[in-house]
């Protein structure tokens, strides 16, 4: 669970963590980067595409919450749910197959600097305070923010180790 966080503090963790998993990624050659195994079958140009996915989602429910809006979840024809997880995870992965190593490389820093920019603004009321963010229900905002950022990384984390390890 969630515990309450400072902007400041959630910044630190997210920072934190991608740091771990981009020196990860940073020890995978380019040649490497499309060999499956990483997650299943995927490599880790697909695992790179999957956490740049959520990441982007994520902002866009930041920026429609931004507007005033209520963001469709988890995106537009795919309602939360584990059905729509398994779907935009695999889109993500498929989305990927043209997309050279450095590409992903550089689409997965650019990730990075745009959740930055995006978790900015938020204050320590709207990360913690239930209901303060009207599509979160009676929920604070950080668990949604938590799931697709740091401990989404923890969860890829110990993957990638093995799989390096095993190379």
């Amino acid at each position: 669970m969630t515990e309450r966080m400072t902007p400041e503090a959630l910044v630190a963790m997210v920072s934190e963590r991608r740091d771990t998993l981009e020196a990860l990624v940073r020890a995978v050659p380019d040649g490497q980067m499309t060999a499956p195994g990483a997650n299943g079958e995927w490599g880790v140009r697909e695992v790179l595409a999957h956490i740049t996915g959520w990441e982007a989602l994520l902002m866009a429910w930041l920026a429609a919450t931004a507007r005033g809006e209520t963001p469709e979840r988890f995106a537009p024809g795919y309602p939360a749910g584990a059905e729509s997880i398994d779907r935009l995870n695999a889109g993500f992965a498929a989305g990927s197959a043209a997309t050279p190593p450095a590409g992903a490389r550089a689409a997965f820093a650019a990730s990075r600097a745009a959740l930055l920019a995006a978790l900015a603004p938020l204050s320590e009321a709207d990360l913690n305070e239930p209901g303060r963010i009207p599509w979160t229900g009676d929920r604070p905002l950080l668990p949604y923010i938590a799931s697709n950022t740091y401990e989404h990384y923890d969860e890829h984390i110990p993957m990638l180790e093995r799989w390096i390890a095993e190379r």
